[in-house]
């Protein structure tokens, strides 16, 4: 789908050539994107089972400090 600028045909072959890149780039900045949220779920995910094991770790320190004291 052209748009035509005018009698030139090179304005026209110009203006879709720029279209079409302007749609690539436009498809890879979602990519992107996509990309960019999964990376960012991933991490709050292990930052979640991060907290979860050192709360383990915690708990543990604090009942070998009451077995041993005992």
């Amino acid at each position: 789908m052209a748009v035509i600028l005018g009698n030139n045909p090179t304005q026209t072959n110009d203006y879709f050539e720029l279209s079409e890149k302007c749609k690539l780039q436009q498809s890879l900045i979602d990519e992107l994107i996509k990309l960019n949220q999964g990376y960012e779920a991933e991490v709050k995910r292990l930052v979640g089972e991060y907290d979860k094991l050192y709360e383990k770790y915690e708990h543990s320190l604090k009942f070998n400090k009451v077995s041993t004291n005992e």
